[in-house]
């Protein structure tokens, strides 16, 4: 059986996703070189690309929290570019998202019967 290790997301600036990942998001970077960075708890790579084209689009990074309320809370407090707060789904998660600076979407999803 096999299970998602982790996501490739282009950037534009690597810098800039890292303040946003790393700063912001607060998760750690393992690995970093000139064009890319691994950041394993949440299970993301940033690869710096040249061609703007192929970043953003349909990409969702989901990570999972235990308090959808809290994360909300925490990040409109650190500034974060945060949209609608979180709703509960019909599909039993309580969520909300955000855009990062390639515009990319982030999802926070909480499982309801966590609640």
């Amino acid at each position: 059986m096999s299970r998602l290790g982790h996501v490739h997301l282009p950037v534009a600036d690597l810098e800039r996703s890292l303040a946003f990942y790393g700063g912001l998001l607060g998760f750690e970077v393992e690995y970093r070189d000139e064009r890319m960075a691994y950041l394993p708890e949440a299970g993301l790579i940033l690869d710096l690309v040249d061609d703007g084209d192929s970043i953003g689009g349909g990409t969702v990074l989901g990570l999972r929290c235990d308090d959808a309320d809290v994360a909300f809370a925490d990040l409109r407090a650190r500034g974060a570019p945060l949209a609608d707060p979180p709703e509960d789904r019909p599909w039993g998660v309580r969520n909300f998202y955000l855009t990062d600076p390639d515009g990319h979407a982030v999802e926070y999803e909480q499982a309801l019967e966590a609640r």
